[in-house]
């Protein structure tokens, strides 16, 4: 059986890989967006850029995401996306050869935010297959800092 290619970018980079499939999943799920981040804080990728200043301070705050800490603060001090709710961002931490990563997905419902997050952790294993992923850092942690 013939199976019909549904990706309409592909790139046998990593770090391009992953972009293409943060693009991806963005598109598919109706997410604002869809981030990777090491554990530093530092973030790998995104799916788009049109929030970057608002995705690395994201990114520096993985650690109190993850930990179910309140978005409330982030929101009251840098009020970017004003059409997103605190609620509405979802942190996964996942081990992907022997290294753990976050995803960060913002937007849509619980469900697909949950869903994006389990394909994107099973898109994470084929492409670091392909190479190290984590070489190019988009950024390092921002000067603004929260308390």
């Amino acid at each position: 059986m013939h199976q019909e290619e549904h990706r309409t970018h592909r790139s046998h980079v990593p770090d391009l890989a992953i972009h293409y499939q943060l693009q991806q999943l963005k598109d598919d799920f109706g997410l604002e967006s869809a981030l990777l981040v090491d554990t530093k804080g530092h973030l790998i990728s995104a799916s788009d850029t049109d929030h970057i200043a608002f995705y690395k301070v994201l990114a520096s705050e993985v650690e109190k995401l993850s930990q179910g800490s309140t978005c409330r603060l982030l929101f009251a001090k840098l009020n970017i996306l004003k059409r997103i709710r605190p609620n509405q961002i979802s942190t996964k931490s996942v081990i992907v050869n022997s290294k753990q990563y976050y995803i960060i997905t913002i937007g849509a419902s619980s469900l697909e935010r949950d869903l994006s997050s389990f394909r994107t952790y099973f898109a994470l294993r084929r492409i670091s297959n392909e190479g190290d992923f984590n070489k190019n850092v988009v950024s390092r942690k921002p000067k603004l800092q929260l308390s």
